[in-house]
């Protein structure tokens, strides 16, 4: 039986997995109100998905290390002009 941790974690995963499958359909959908509705989907998924991970980074069960300066430089030295 999975502990209450486990479940919240495997939610999480649910809720990302789903976001990936929805970000495929917007972006394969021709009909513009497919698009439209997926995409309403994707915004209530992304809502959801914060509040859960929100959820577990305040029980400890999901840590966000603080990113150094360089760490930060660096990403954005790499990312810049790329997108």
């Amino acid at each position: 039986m999975l502990t209450a941790d486990q479940m919240v974690e495997d939610l999480l995963q649910t809720e990302k997995n789903l976001l990936k499958e929805y970000a495929v359909a917007v972006i394969e959908a021709k009909d513009l109100a497919l698009r439209e509705g997926f995409k309403a989907i994707m915004q209530e998924l992304f809502e959801e998905q914060y509040k859960i991970f929100n959820y577990m980074h305040q029980k400890g069960l999901y840590p966000t290390p603080l990113a150094e300066q360089q760490a930060i430089t660096s990403a954005i030295n790499k990312w810049q002009g790329k997108v």
